[in-house]
């Protein structure tokens, strides 16, 4: 179902199993002259499963799911749609429940029995601006400012949420460091050492497609995540960089050259992905190549 028509049309998941409640508040969202798009479904787990597929821009959850009540309710929506705004629906006046929502990661919550036209529209509004408030202050907390990748921080973070419901057998991680860094430092500055470091975050974004999750985790070291790796996606990746690296050394002008060296690991088919373990065995694979390069 839709409201008036629009370019741009507002997508919303609703997770609501009492039909009537659904159809109810479809009508009050028209009466709102927003334009927008329903997908409908009624068991958390549904809806978490059709936000890993399709884009949405709000989450409309009601507390009380066959799956899922109350702050469990609250507790899993907080991990599954951190990326997307949440307004919280009960069909109870529980001011405590709602503040709990709150603090689980909803950006507003509304009493089915109350909601008008305009306190839904203004709960949109208000849910939308909060969280993109919520993401300004993430992102200044989770990225690199001299890259633009994740830091340590934000690299866990995300790739955490992106494979908590994996296993190995598609995932490559990919661990790199810049080639002397402190020569750089010592010889030309502090200041082209983070031209260097830069530029070597430039190389994984232009080798990488826009899926992989891209880290600098420490001062001249860079995690790569793919989701989703093919054999022989390292030396595709490997070669993609080394690529990049030229590009970026042929344009440059500059008296050194930006190099990284590469350790690749790839989880084995059914084996746990904990994340801090697999840094050190790619970290591992990273020193092999190195010791194994011709000096």
């Amino acid at each position: 179902m839709s409201g008036p028509a629009s370019s741009v049309p507002l997508r919303i998941l609703l997770i609501e199993d009492n039909r009537g409640d659904a159809l109810l508040l479809e009508e009050t969202l028209k009466e709102t002259n927003l334009s927008f798009q329903v997908r409908q479904c009624e068991l958390l787990q549904e809806g978490i499963d059709m936000a890993q597929t399709e884009a949405f821009d709000l989450v409309l959850l009601d507390l009380s799911l066959p799956d899922s009540t109350g702050a469990a309710t609250v507790a899993r929506a907080g991990k599954a749609f951190w990326k997307t705004p949440v307004v919280v629906l009960t069909s109870l006046d529980d001011d405590q429940m709602g503040l709990k929502a709150l603090q689980f990661g909803a950006q507003d919550y509304l009493v089915k029995s109350q909601v008008t036209a305009p306190l839904l529209l203004r709960a949109i509004r208000y849910a939308k601006e909060r969280h993109r408030e919520r993401e300004h202050l993430l992102q200044a907390s989770l990225i690199d400012p001299l890259t633009g990748l994740y830091n340590r921080r934000g690299f866990l973070s995300v790739a955490g949420e992106e494979l908590a419901a994996r296993q190995g057998g598609e995932a490559l991680v990919l661990f790199a460091d810049l080639d002397g860094l402190k020569p750089i430092n010592d010889t030309h500055g502090h200041a082209a050492g983070d031209w260097a470091i830069a530029h070597a975050g430039e190389a994984l974004k232009g080798a990488t497609t826009a899926d992989a999750i891209s880290a600098r985790i420490g001062g001249d070291e860079f995690v790569v995540l793919l989701l989703r790796a093919q054999e022989g996606a390292e030396e595709r990746l490997a070669l993609r960089i080394r690529e990049e690296l030229a590009r970026i050394n042929s344009e440059s002008g500059r008296p050194y050259r930006v190099s990284m060296s590469l350790g690749f690991h790839r989880p084995k088919p059914g084996e746990p992905i904990q994340l801090e373990a697999i840094l050190n065995q790619a970290d591992a694979a990273l020193y092999e190549a190195k010791r194994a390069r011709p000096r």
